[in-house]
């Protein structure tokens, strides 16, 4: 009886262990977590082109929205917002979505992403947000 009881219990510690490792919610730090960056306008800290903000709302999927201020006055003129699957493996940030994909590295609070649509690349630098 003694070995019987054992036996479960070593059973169901095995099954709570493996059960928990199965949450990738939990061990991907990246969910809940906002980045930005910001463009300025020939380089006038007073006078953002663009804002990029990437929210990671899930260990596989990630918002992202740009806002756009191309014509120098006040307010953005253009907003989208679009909801993009996304792939991590260690600190290798992966996306691709309508035609553009998005390779990054992040190291702390900074993520470095190269941005390729058409042939044509350009690399963002992304701060995380504080929460």
């Amino acid at each position: 009886m003694k070995k019987v009881v054992l036996l479960m219990l070593a059973v169901m510690t095995i099954a709570i262990t493996s059960c928990s490792s199965d949450n990738q919610e939990e061990s991907n730090e990246l969910v809940g977590t906002k980045w930005k960056n910001i463009v300025y306008m020939n380089g006038d800290k007073s006078k953002v082109e663009t804002a990029t903000t990437i929210h990671f709302t899930s260990s596989s999927s990630m918002t992202i929205t740009v806002d756009g201020d191309y014509d120098g006055q006040d307010g953005f003129e253009s907003h989208s917002t679009v909801s993009v699957p996304y792939s991590l493996n260690g600190s290798t940030l992966a996306a691709n979505y309508n035609g553009y994909q998005l390779l990054g590295n992040i190291k702390g609070d900074e993520m470095v992403v190269k941005q390729t649509h058409e042939g044509k690349s350009e690399t963002l630098i992304f701060h995380k947000e504080k929460r």
